[in-house]
């Protein structure tokens, strides 16, 4: 923990004890100040999932610490915590962190106040600089994924069914607002002057983790710890097993999976394509325009593609190879066939995989761009841009990558080797990740994955196999 994490932690337990009587807090405060260590602890699990780096993780900690700073004295002063009736209480506990002082002095004092001012907004504002927009977001998804914590607690812990006052007096067994079920299916932000039953207030939160929840760390503890299938659940017995409600409820949404994830779409009947960056190989010759055309995996990228494959045997019935013509994507996909038990199988190879792809216009341009060694602040130019010298403008570029490829996949799972900026070019104009940096960059063996439901819908997500924590490769020799 940092000096200035540990120093904020004690003035904020200073100024929640002086609400305690006779050293007790109020039961209201209590929740409150239990619900704050959560989200802290939510959003250590966002920091750690993503990778960031100490900077961020401080300005993240900090923001989560303090983001619920005015709820003590807006319940002292209005016997309420609904902002509606009281004051907005980010602008409150924006206010109050500011005039006490904690964060003077500290280097991005302005990050950290507007992530706390803007936690409870419905849209985060345009324009913030990466630093703030990656508190704000953090905090943002830290406290969801506590308010689906509480509403599970409350459901369990009190006698809703016959007591409404657990909600707020709205009505328990009643059906949801049309505008509230459309705004979901069509991913707009619910008006929350449009929440008239309980199952309103259950949809909003479906709506949360159907696509308001930014970062991949955060759909993945969604998931984990099982949000989404408990709202479907309660919505059920709520709306009497309304199929319509059913439907919004039925698939977790996508962002950041696993192999386990991909098995399981596989096994509920839905097709998969995974674009499979290649395994480890040695590092890449700056002054090597073919950018390793003929490097090997090494011995521990051969091992973890095979082991890759052993997690997805149970489809090698229907599994289809295409490959880069690099050697390291013909050896991926080769391992991968070989962990599945498919020996000697033939891997057919595609330049549109390789360096001459769709992203790539100029592989001579690109030589000359990246031969300095500022290949991330190029390639994150690109993303950012959509433009850069060597490179097809991105969002032609990666809808002409996926008609092309869902042109060539036939099978049920789709083993397609490629490279990582390929890869982190599509997730990010398909919006699955939009955050990318040198920490959390595409890994080996990372992948995205192009589902294929049974009614035609396509899906997105960012494979993170876990098999590999290397992203530039290992030295020669």
């Amino acid at each position: 923990m940092s000096g200035w994490v540990s120093d904020i932690r004690r003035l904020y337990g200073e100024y929640v004890n002086g609400y305690r009587v006779d050293g007790v807090l109020p039961p209201m405060m209590a929740l409150k100040l239990h619900h704050t260590d959560m989200v802290v602890a939510n959003a250590k699990a966002i920091i750690e999932g993503e990778g960031m780096d100490a900077e961020t993780a401080e300005v993240c900690e900090l923001a989560a610490l303090l983001h619920d700073t005015g709820r003590y004295e807006q319940l002292r002063r209005y016997n309420t915590f609904r902002d509606s009736d009281s004051i907005d209480h980010a602008v409150f506990s924006h206010d109050i962190v500011r005039e006490k002082g904690w964060l003077d002095g500290h280097p991005h004092k302005d990050a950290i106040l507007n992530a706390v001012l803007f936690h409870n907004r419905r849209d985060v504002p345009d324009g913030l600089d990466p630093l703030t927009l990656a508190a704000a977001h953090c905090t943002r998804d830290a406290d969801k994924l506590d308010i689906f914590r509480v509403l599970e607690d409350r459901v369990a812990n009190t006698d809703w069914r016959n007591d409404n006052t657990a909600f707020w007096n709205l009505p328990v067994m009643a059906a949801p607002n049309r505008e509230v079920l459309s705004a979901i299916r069509e991913g707009r932000p619910v008006d929350y002057q449009n929440i008239k039953t309980l199952a309103d207030f259950v949809l909003i939160q479906v709506g949360w983790i159907r696509g308001e929840l930014h970062f991949g760390a955060s759909r993945n503890l969604a998931s984990i710890r099982g949000h989404l299938a408990f709202r479907r659940r309660f919505l059920a017995e709520l709306t009497g097993n309304d199929p319509e409600v059913d439907e919004l409820c039925c698939r977790q949404p996508l962002g950041e999976i696993t192999l386990d994830d991909v098995n399981a779409e596989l096994k509920n009947g839905s097709r998969v394509l995974l674009l499979v960056r290649h395994g480890e190989r040695p590092k890449i010759d700056n002054e090597d325009p073919t950018f390793g055309e003929a490097l090997p995996l090494t011995a521990e990228g051969l091992r973890t593609s095979r082991e890759m494959g052993a997690r997805l045997k149970e489809f090698a019935g229907d599994v289809q190879f295409l490959s880069s013509p690099l050697l390291r994507t013909v050896m991926t996909a080769s391992g991968i066939a070989e962990g599945m038990g498919l020996h000697d199988v033939e891997i057919p190879t595609d330049i549109l995989l390789g360096n001459d792809t769709f992203y790539c216009a100029d592989q001579h341009e690109v030589f000359e761009l990246f031969r300095d060694g500022n290949f991330f602040e190029k390639v994150f130019e690109y993303l950012d841009t959509g433009v850069q010298r060597g490179f097809r403008q991105i969002t032609e570029a990666t809808d002409a990558l996926e008609e092309w490829a869902l042109g060539k996949f036939t099978a049920k799972l789709g083993i397609f080797t490629t490279h990582d900026l390929y890869n982190a070019a599509f997730l990010h104009e398909r919006g699955v990740k939009r955050d990318w940096c040198v920490s959390n960059w595409v890994r080996f063996l990372d992948s995205v994955a192009i589902i294929l439901d049974e009614d035609g819908t396509r899906r997105y997500a960012f494979l993170r196999t876990g098999l590999s924590t290397g992203i530039v490769g290992v030295p020669n020799g």
